[in-house]
């Protein structure tokens, strides 16, 4: 709940996650070397064809109106379904287009912001595609499950922008807006790294180790940075710093 973290604790959490924010964006070449190329289009097949899947959203959001119930119906069973995963109880749940809700007994940060950096339709698209996977070789079909999951995760990038920006989300209220948005921001940056990952082959301890490596030099630089800037302040205070006159000064 909102009470349970402070106003300041979340602020300075949201800046202490800025830096691993970046360490994220800088992994991502480290982990998935193949993915990119230094000639034109400059990226692999497999993420081409992702990035035609987005692309294919945004012409289907910009030109048709498309229902947002479909939207809601995954934003609401997100909610439940990561309040199951931790083991709270969940109620009552509506969908509609116009809004929707989860009744929920013990709603936490993540079962709160969940809908934001979970994509739920890019989630069954994977489930789909893993049990398909048992019975039919997947690999012939790897450019179309590619584009699939590009338009499923552009459907979550403009709907979650949509409702951060253009709707006042009570999810985002109950954590603050600041705090809420960069803790989106650093989830949704490890689903696209995973991601990446994943489409190189990359083992997930190798992820682990890319990342913390990019945090590592990330925050270092913080810091330095840091410590450049408070002596530089200091300096300039004591040069303006009144100089104290006694008796026997005159």
């Amino acid at each position: 709940m909102k009470g349970a973290i402070p106003k300041t604790a979340r602020f300075l959490v949201a800046l202490a996650l800025l830096p691993f924010l970046w360490a994220e964006f800088a992994a991502i070449p480290v982990l998935a070397p193949g993915s990119f190329a230094p000639d034109f289009p400059f990226v692999s097949s497999d993420i081409l064809f992702l990035f035609v899947g987005m692309a294919l959203w945004f012409v289907v959001a910009w030109r048709f109106r498309v229902n947002p119930w479909f939207y809601v119906l995954g934003h609401e069973l997100t909610h439940a379904a990561w309040a199951l995963l931790t083991f709270s109880k969940v109620g009552r749940i509506s969908v509609t287009s116009r809004g929707g809700y989860c009744t929920i007994d013990k709603p936490g940060v993540f079962t709160t912001l969940a809908p934001y950096f979970v994509p739920f339709y890019l989630a069954l698209l994977l489930l789909l595609r893993a049990i398909l996977s048992i019975w039919f070789d997947m690999a012939p079909y790897g450019g179309w499950w590619m584009g699939a999951f590009g338009f499923a995760y552009g459907f979550h990038v403009t709907n979650t922008i949509d409702s951060i920006v253009g709707v006042d989300q009570p999810d985002i209220r109950e954590y603050g807006r600041v705090f809420s948005c960069v803790l989106i921001a650093v989830a949704n940056m490890l689903f696209l790294l995973l991601g990446f990952a994943a489409a190189a082959g990359t083992p997930f301890a190798d992820v682990l180790g890319a990342l913390a490596d990019a945090a590592r030099v990330s925050y270092l630089w913080v810091w330095r940075e840091a410590v450049w800037v408070w002596r530089e302040a200091a300096a300039t205070i004591s040069r303006f710093r009144p100089v104290a006159f006694s008796a026997a000064n005159w």
